[in-house]
């Protein structure tokens, strides 16, 4: 096992796009865009993020995209000092100019007009054959004898444009510089209105976007904003953490003792942090070198290392908030935990959300405790108080300082704060055992059952089935498997059960679209009456209400979804977790209808396979294999590369059953022959072809590593 090489980088950004884990989403979205760029005037790009979120490495993953797409690519970061407009575009031009000739316009980089506007730069030597206007203008700019001409760099960017055979993509690193300087942004928004050849893609922070916003009024007309944030998803946390096992040649189990285990623990500490990932693995990866530990594994030792890496490293910048968070007595830690856990909290909300996600229903500090501990921070200077809100001070640094020690300390302090009213919600959904196909509303609380009813049919309507209005998305996501189970049954009305809190001082509503006619009877009796009583026994009140909602008028879904991408992905995303239910229970026919309407709304290669295997289970074999061949036509992210040789095995099965041996061999050979990694979780959705007692084959339920069960079923028709 080669462990000379630590793999994880925490240092640098991502270079490779095969070590690039996650933002499936974004990456998406950049593809997309840049082909259309192709076609049309292209949609600028506008990346935004808190700094070490990863936008960088997305930056480079766009740079790759666009020259595998054949784009002529320009990237600079900016500086403090390029944010007024005179050093800004002449960096830009500069910049974009250089990348041309290296690609041998105006005579390449031994040309003429390259070698001429170097000396003109450089030395001030003024040539008279250079066929550009902009760099003697801004040499004379610059010069303090005339103000700088946005009409000759134009000239000159369009001339650019028209010598270029490519379009080309301009990336921007670190432009919340230009958060200062509104008139750089108001020229730059001339520019794009001209250049119908230069597609923009810019990064910053999420305070440089209000300031774009009001210069571009609104940005959305010209940016396509893409979020680069924490992953929210346990799974892209999951590759961030085997992706560079893989690429050194370890097998990821070799290292990791229980793998969804770490992947949780990882997750939750780090908030889905890819810095923070890198350098946790990193130091547990250290740890297994020099023979600490015999795999990765978070424990007191491993954190007090990255808290003390966190803190040499950053030595310069290791200010007093960081010095005041050692020193914090474990009672001041849980109340920052509490303040952490809700967004925007004040004292009765950071309180009431510790209430309501304790399971036994008791706070970590009683009310009293709580304030106290709070007046203590603020006296301390750890925290602020303003207009009722808590607030942490400190910069990013800290905030990830703070979160180490308190875990090697066992506080762990969420990354991830969230309304109260979504903590409400998810608790009672616990409570209650619903799964995630009920999604909690929380906006539903000033509206008469009336006006609730009218807009849930209004949306439903073909006039605004792209998810219009202010909450429209959460309202189809919340409401979409309730219709779709009561069209289903043929019932003209769905309930949405509503539970209204007051508690501590706050208003709490959360509404569960039913996707049965009503509740049972003793989720009722039990799992209401028990959190009723938790509520009252901290002075609160819990109202429960049933509204029923009539389907009258409303189309049906399948032609409203697919109009808005979003609403259609959710959907696609029900479907799929309803056919791996019907799965679980045996019901094979069930499973293969909503794995289908998953596919209608969102393609996938996975979804495409699990609906190959119903197929096998139902023993229709041709449609086996022409589903397995489906799912080979659609792409794969590297971490999902397992699913060509499932593919491959379950088109080998079905051939097998009908008897085209030769065919059933050549898929059988890929699966063996594959290099992808398939995953143990998946095995257990294999079925394969064994030899009955008269020697012809049936299918039975298989169990393995899906290459050595294609091992033994080649060699069974080999036989």
């Amino acid at each position: 096992m080669p462990l000379d090489f630590n793999p994880y980088d925490f240092a640098n950004p991502v270079q490779d796009g095969d070590v690039f884990a996650g933002r499936k989403a974004q990456r998406d979205d950049v593809k997309y865009y840049l082909n259309q760029a192709r076609w049309t005037r292209p949609m600028h790009l506008a990346l935004t993020g808190e700094r070490s979120a990863g936008k960088t490495s997305m930056l480079n993953m766009v740079a790759q995209q666009a020259k595998m797409l054949d784009f002529s690519v320009v990237r600079f970061d900016l500086n403090i000092g390029d944010a007024t407009p005179t050093p800004f575009f002449q960096r830009l031009y500069d910049a974009i100019l250089l990348a041309i000739v290296k690609e041998g316009h105006f005579g390449g980089i031994e040309g003429r007009t390259w070698c001429s506007y170097r000396d003109l730069v450089d030395s001030g030597v003024h040539v008279g054959d250079l066929p550009l206007r902009f760099p003697s203008h801004v040499c004379a700019v610059m010069d303090g004898t005339r103000p700088l001409s946005i009409a000759v760099l134009t000239d000159d960017l369009l001339a650019i444009q028209a010598e270029s055979t490519k379009k080309i993509v301009v990336i921007l690193d670190e432009c919340d510089v230009l958060s200062s300087s509104p008139e750089t942004l108001q020229i730059l928004r001339n520019l794009f209105t001209v250049l119908d050849r230069f597609m923009f893609v810019i990064a910053g922070t999420p305070r440089l976007f209000p300031v774009i916003d009001d210069v571009f009024s609104p940005i959305v007309r010209q940016f396509k904003k893409v979020s680069i944030s924490a992953f929210e998803d346990e799974a892209e946390t999951e590759a961030c953490i085997l992706q560079p096992l893989e690429i050194i040649g370890i097998e990821p189990n070799d290292l990791i003792a229980n793998r969804q285990a770490l992947v949780n623990e990882i997750h939750d500490l780090t908030g889905g942090r890819p810095y923070e990932i890198q350098l946790l693995c990193h130091t547990m990866f250290r740890r297994v070198q020099e023979g600490s530990e015999p795999y990765l594994i978070v424990n007191l030792e491993a954190l007090e290392q990255v808290r003390l890496d966190l803190e040499h490293s950053q030595a310069h910048n290791l200010g007093r908030m960081s010095h005041l968070y050692a020193g914090l007595k474990p009672s001041s830690l849980v109340a920052i935990q509490m303040i952490q856990r809700v967004r925007d909290a004040t004292r009765d909300s950071a309180f009431t959300g510790s209430v309501l996600e304790v399971s036994n229903g008791a706070a970590e500090l009683s009310k009293a405790e709580f304030c106290a501990e709070v007046d203590h921070l603020l006296g301390l200077g750890v925290i602020e108080e303003s207009d009722s809100n808590l607030r942490l001070l400190g910069d990013q640094f800290d905030e990830v300082y703070l979160r180490y020690s308190a875990a090697s300390r066992n506080v762990f302090i969420s990354a991830f704060p969230v309304p109260l009213e979504v903590v409400f919600g998810s608790e009672l959904r616990d409570v209650l055992g619903f799964d995630k196909d009920h999604v909690p509303h929380n906006s539903w609380s000033q509206l008469s059952v009336t006006a609730l009813q009218k807009r849930i049919v209004g949306m439903l309507s073909q006039e605004t089935g792209d998810g219009a209005g202010h909450h429209g998305y959460q309202d189809w996501i919340s409401l979409y498997p309730a219709i779709y189970q009561a069209q289903r049954e043929g019932r003209d009305h769905f309930i949405v059960s509503s539970y209204i809190a007051e508690l501590q001082g706050v208003t709490l509503a959360a509404y569960f679209p039913l996707m049965k006619a009503g509740l049972e009877e003793d989720v009722v009796s039990d799992s209401v009456e028990q959190f009723k009583s938790r509520v009252s026994n901290f002075g609160g009140e819990l109202r429960v209400v049933d509204l029923r909602i009539s389907l009258d008028g409303v189309g049906s879904l399948e032609t409203l979804l697919p109009v808005n991408e979003n609403i259609a992905r959710s959907a696609g995303y029900f479907h799929e977790r309803q056919g791996f239910s019907a799965y679980r229970e045996g019901e094979f026919e069930e499973s293969l209808i909503q794995f289908k309407k998953a596919i209608a709304l969102r393609a996938s290669a996975g979804r495409a396979i699990a609906a190959a295997f119903q197929l096998l289970l139902l023993g229709r074999w041709a449609e086996a294999v022409e589903m397995s061949d489906l799912s080979m036509k659609y792409p794969v992210e590297r971490e999902a590369e397992y699913l060509r040789p499932l593919a491959d095995f379950d088109a080998a099965v079905a051939h097998v059953m009908l008897g085209e041996f030769q065919k059933s061999e050549t898929r059988l050979e890929a699966v063996i022959a594959s290099k992808a990694s398939v995953a143990e979780r998946d095995t257990i959705y294999l079925v394969t072809a064994v030899r009955d007692e008269d020697s012809s084959f049936v299918v039975e339920q298989a169990s393995g590593e899906v290459r050595e069960v294609a091992a033994q079923l080649l060699a069974a028709i080999r036989a």
